[in-house]
C-alpha cells in the first residue's frame, strides 16, 4: 500500500519581518525600527532605490541594498520573499512524498506508484523515515504525461532520476541526502515521478519525503 503527499511549505527568514513591499511613498508618521520594501522613491525615500529595504531610525530612513539570496517575511501578505538579483519573488518550497506499507511484512521490490507533479520545481533534498531498523533502497523515475504509460515503457529503470545515488537507508531507521550527486533534480509541471523499491530488509512501513523549491 502506498500513499502521496504533495503540500506547499514556506521557509523562514532570520530577518525582521517588512510590513509591506508594494508602497511608492514612505509611509506618514513610521515608528522607529519598521522595515519596507520600496517600490518607489516618494516621500521620506528619495535617498533610496527601487527593491531597497527601508528602515525608519527614529528621524530618518536608512537603505540596504539586497542581493541575491536575501530572504524576508512580508507581513501583510504573510509570505516570505527571496531577492533574486532583480526582484522580490515569492519563495516556497514543496513536498513530494510517498508512504510504503508492507501491510505487516517486510516491504517487497518492485514498483509502488506514481504522483504527477503539479508545478516546476527543483528537489534540493530527500528524506526516508522507516518504522524499525533495517536497510532499504528506493530508486525515482521520471517521465513526461504524454509518455507515462503505467510502466510498460515508462516510467521505467531508464528513467531514473538518482544516479547512482538513490535514497537509502542502510541499517538505521532513516536518513536524508542534500548534496543528491548526480541527480537529475529539475521537475516540469506535469511531469511523473514513480518509485521502485529496489532491496529491503526488516522494514515494513517507510516514509519517502523530497524537497522541492518551486520554481
Amino acid at each position: 500500500m502506498a500513499n502521496y503527499l504533495v503540500e506547499e511549505r514556506s521557509h523562514s527568514s532570520w530577518q525582521f519581518p517588512v510590513l509591506d513591499k508594494d508602497l511608492i511613498t514612505s509611509p506618514d508618521s513610521p515608528s522607529k525600527g519598521k522595515r519596507y520594501i520600496i517600490a518607489g522613491t516618494g516621500g521620506g525615500w528619495s535617498g533610496g532605490t527601487i527593491n531597497d529595504i527601508a528602515i525608519y531610525n527614529g528621524a530618518t530612513w536608512n537603505f540596504h541594498t539586497p542581493t541575491e539570496g536575501w530572504m524576508v517575511y512580508i507581513k501583510d501578505e504573510d509570505k516570505i520573499y527571496r531577492f533574486n538579483g532583480s526582484n522580490w519573488v515569492a519563495y516556497k518550497t514543496g513536498i513530494i512524498g510517498i508512504t510504503i506499507d508492507g501491510g505487516e511484512d517486510v516491504i517487497a521490490t518492485g514498483y509502488k506508484g506514481f504522483i504527477r507533479v503539479p508545478w516546476d520545481c527543483t528537489i534540493t533534498k530527500v528524506t526516508l523515515l522507516g518504522d524499525k531498523v533495517g536497510s532499504i533502497i528506493i530508486d525515482i523515475w521520471k517521465c513526461s504525461f504524454s509518455n507515462y504509460d503505467g510502466g510498460s515503457t515508462h516510467p521505467v529503470n531508464a528513467d531514473s532520476i538518482t544516479a547512482s545515488a538513490p535514497p537509502t537507508i542502510s541499517s538505521a531507521t532513516k536518513s536524508e541526502d542534500s548534496t543528491l550527486v548526480g541527480w537529475t533534480k529539475s521537475i516540469s509541471a506535469g511531469e511523473i515521478i514513480a518509485f521502485n523499491v529496489d532491496s529491503c530488509s526488516t522494514i515494513e512501513n517507510v516514509v519517502l519525503e523530497l524537497e522541492v523549491t518551486k520554481v
